[in-house]
C-alpha cells in the first residue's frame, strides 16, 4: 500500500548523493520553531518520516543542509544521519530560443 509521504519528504528513485540503495526517502526540509526546540520535536518528525519510508520499502533516509548551517549539521548527526559528501551546485541560464 502506498501512502502519502509526510510533508517535506519524498521517495526518490534517482541517484541520491551518498546512498547505496533505491528507492531512497529524502527529507526535503526540517525546521522547528525556536520555542519548540530541544523538546524532541525534530526527532519525532524524523522518526515519522523514517516509519513512512520503511513502509514504502526504503532502506535509507537522506537529507541535505546548506554548507554553512552548522547547527543543522549537528541536529542531523544527533538524529543518526552521517555526512556523505559536500557539494556546490551550479546553474547556467540559457538564452531564449
Amino acid at each position: 500500500m502506498t501512502t502519502a509521504p509526510p510533508q517535506a519528504s519524498s521517495k526518490r528513485v534517482d541517484y541520491v548523493n551518498g546512498s547505496s540503495t533505491s528507492p531512497v526517502a529524502f527529507l526535503e526540509g526540517l525546521y522547528v520553531e525556536p520555542a519548540a526546540r530541544r523538546k524532541g520535536v525534530a526527532r519525532a518528525l524524523v522518526e515519522a518520516v523514517a516509519a513512512w519510508a520503511s513502509a514504502e520499502g526504503c532502506r535509507e533516509l537522506a537529507s541535505d543542509s546548506p554548507l554553512g548551517n552548522t547547527a543543522a549539521h549537528a541536529v542531523h548527526r544527533a538524529l543518526g544521519f552521517a555526512e556523505t559528501e559536500r557539494v556546490v551546485y551550479f546553474l547556467r541560464t540559457l538564452p531564449d530560443l
